[in-house]
């Protein structure tokens, strides 16, 4: 690849779009524009506004983003390559800048074919159903290319390739230390607050199968858990059927459990809580998890990309859950040194400066900009 690609990175950067810390996309650009930049032929990376409707104020749209942002005339005749990231531009911007030249590329991050069809099946509103496009590619992350990778194939006309996804702690350092908070796992506790914080917007991620596994536990051995917090769940405590379901554990009945709404790991995990405890359906790459990790607090999952770390227990399992989450409590401080070492070690493969996670994102774009 000879020529020198100026890339953008389409993000929702509207003012009701989720934030930092409310959703993934912003720091997925971090990360993405962090290895971009590194890669050969790249010349800049900067944002755009992928917001429903018209186009946000620049000065607003610019105090959202993790990159610089231009307008989207200006990346119109200024852009080799435009990423949208859990976003969709407008499509007549979309047809002019495949006209012109441009490649268009939709980086997808979540569990497309779930959300989409909840969305149909009760009538859900949502912006990123699927549509022939002006794709050259659809780039997926490893967790998503099995379960979601053929519905995004076939409804777009795209074809689909699988991406590293990338990680680095240096977003979540920089926050806690603007926030003075000392931010790491403590041992030395006989009984444990847990913390479950899945973003229940979707079967896919969910509280209810975590609440399972800490009842369990719970009912095994109640003196080992001091108390639950629950985050992203408080508008749930308003349904009917989610408060039928919480009233039949004894860990609620016993007031151990404690609703919010939707919390940051790092203002939960240490301050409030002692371990994470986590569900994904397919969905099973999650910066919480890295957070966590990083952090050398417990986590007890049942995501098989992690590896041997954390504490793994069978999907959808309860019982074996429970089993991973008692053992945890019982061993965790005397390996703590290890688990922190294993963590590390797999954390590193994420790093979206490390030269196999660049030389994938080089692999790509000279598949979109062979040489001539």
């Amino acid at each position: 690849m000879n020529r020198s690609l100026r890339i953008g990175v389409a993000l929702d950067l509207s003012a009701s779009a989720p934030g930092l810390w409310d959703g993934d996309a912003l720091q997925a650009a971090a990360f993405l524009a962090m290895a971009l930049v590194r890669c050969a032929g790249v010349e800049s990376c900067v944002a755009l506004d992928g917001a429903p409707g018209p186009e946000s104020d620049q000065a607003g749209a610019s105090a959202r983003s993790p990159l610089p942002v231009i307008g989207r005339q200006a990346a119109m005749q200024s852009l080799d390559l435009v990423i949208e990231l859990d976003c969709r531009l407008p499509e007549d911007w979309s047809r002019a800048f495949a006209e012109k030249g441009g490649a268009l590329v939709a980086q997808r991050i979540a569990a497309d074919l779930v959300a989409d069809s909840e969305a149909m099946a009760f009538a859900r509103p949502t912006a990123l159903l699927p549509a022939p496009n002006f794709y050259r590619e659809i780039w997926v992350w490893p967790a998503y290319a099995a379960a979601h990778g053929s519905y995004l194939h076939y409804t777009t006309l795209a074809h689909v390739h699988v991406v590293p996804q990338l990680w680095s702690p240096a977003i979540l350092e920089q926050t806690v230390q603007a926030q003075g908070l000392d931010w790491q796992y403590r041992p030395g506790r006989s009984d444990w607050r847990l913390a479950i914080l899945e973003p229940n917007r979707s079967s896919a991620a969910s509280c209810h199968l975590p609440l399972l596994l800490c009842d369990v536990a719970y009912r095994r051995q109640p003196e080992l858990i001091a108390g639950l917090c629950v985050g992203d769940s408080a508008a749930m405590v308003d349904g009917q059927h989610f408060c039928h379901f919480v009233d039949s554990l004894d860990v609620v009945r016993q007031r151990k459990v404690q609703f919010f709404d939707a919390i940051p790991a790092f203002a939960v995990l240490g301050s409030r809580a002692d371990a994470l405890v986590s569900h994904h359906w397919g969905q099973g790459q999650s910066y919480r998890h890295y957070e966590a990790l990083h952090g050398g607090f417990p986590l007890i999952h049942n995501a098989p990309l992690l590896g041997d770390c954390g504490y793994r227990y069978k999907d959808f399992d309860p019982e074996d859950g429970a089993q991973s989450l008692l053992h945890a409590l019982h061993h965790h401080d005397a390996d703590l040194a290890a688990y922190r070492a294993m963590a590390g070690k797999f954390l590193a493969m994420l790093d979206p400066a490390s030269a196999p996670q660049v030389s994938a994102y080089e692999e790509r774009l000279a598949a979109l900009f062979p040489q001539t």
